[in-house]
C-alpha cells in the first residue's frame, strides 16, 4: 500500500528522535527554566497565613517588658532621687525651673554659710547643651563661696526652698519669692543647721519633713 508523500514524511519525522537542543524538557533541566511565579505575600502582623488544615491559629507573640513598680503620673514629676545614697519618697507637680547650674543663692539656715554656688542638679534627666536646672523642693550639689572656713571649698548637698522665678500651682495661683535660697542638708535629708530664716515653699516642706520641721513659715 502506498502512502501519500506528506503522511510518509510525518511518520518518518516522528520516528527519528529530535536532537537534545530542540527538546523542551532537556532545556528546562539543563538551564533550570522555571515558569515565573509572583512572590508570596507576607500576612499582616498579628494574622496567620491561610491554612489548608483545621489547626487553630496561634496568637502572636508579644515582647514582654518588665512593669515599673512606681509608674509616674502624666502630670507629675516623680521626686525619687537615688544619688550619693539619697532616697526621697514623694511626688511634686511640674513647675518652672528657675535655678540653672552656676546660680548663686542665699543660704537660709544657721549653719554658717552665707551663699551657695550650684554645681549640679540631682535627679535631672536633662538635654544636650541645656544647663540642668532646679526648683523649690529639688536637691542640688553646691559649694559655699562665703561662710565658715570649714564649710568652704567642699561639696555639700542642699535643698531649694525659695526661688524668684514665678511658677503656677494646680489651683491656678502664681507664686514667687523675693530671693533664691536653699539650705544645706546631708544625703538623708537632715539639716546641717537648726533653724531656717524666711518662708519656705510648700513644695519643699512636703518632700522634706526635716525642712518643714525647722521652717517658721510655709507658703
Amino acid at each position: 500500500m502506498c502512502l501519500p508523500s506528506t503522511l510518509a514524511w510525518c511518520l518518518a519525522r516522528d520516528a527519528v528522535p529530535s536532537p537534545p537542543w530542540l527538546r523542551g524538557e532537556t532545556l528546562r533541566a539543563r538551564f533550570a527554566i522555571r515558569p515565573f511565579l509572583p512572590p508570596a505575600r507576607r500576612p499582616p502582623f498579628g494574622l496567620c497565613a491561610p491554612r489548608t488544615h483545621s489547626e487553630p491559629c496561634s496568637p502572636p507573640r508579644l515582647r514582654e517588658t518588665p512593669a515599673c513598680p512606681f509608674p509616674p503620673s502624666p502630670c507629675r514629676r516623680t521626686s525619687c532621687a537615688r544619688a550619693r545614697g539619697t532616697v526621697i519618697a514623694g511626688n511634686k507637680f511640674k513647675m518652672s525651673l528657675g535655678l540653672p547650674v552656676g546660680a548663686v543663692i542665699n543660704c537660709a539656715d544657721n549653719s554658717g554659710a552665707k551663699n551657695l554656688y550650684m554645681i549640679a542638679a540631682v535627679r535631672n534627666q536633662g538635654r544636650l547643651n541645656r544647663l540642668p536646672s532646679a526648683s523649690p523642693g529639688d536637691m542640688i550639689i553646691a559649694t559655699v563661696k562665703k561662710g565658715k572656713p570649714d564649710l568652704r571649698k567642699r561639696v555639700h548637698p542642699a535643698v531649694i526652698v525659695r526661688q524668684r522665678k514665678a511658677w503656677r500651682r494646680r489651683d491656678g495661683t502664681f507664686l514667687y519669692f523675693e530671693d533664691n535660697a536653699g539650705v544645706i542638708v546631708n544625703p538623708k535629708g537632715e539639716l546641717k543647721g537648726s533653724a531656717i530664716t524666711g518662708p519656705v515653699a510648700k513644695e519643699s516642706s512636703d518632700l522634706w519633713p526635716r525642712v518643714a520641721a525647722a521652717s517658721g513659715t510655709v507658703v
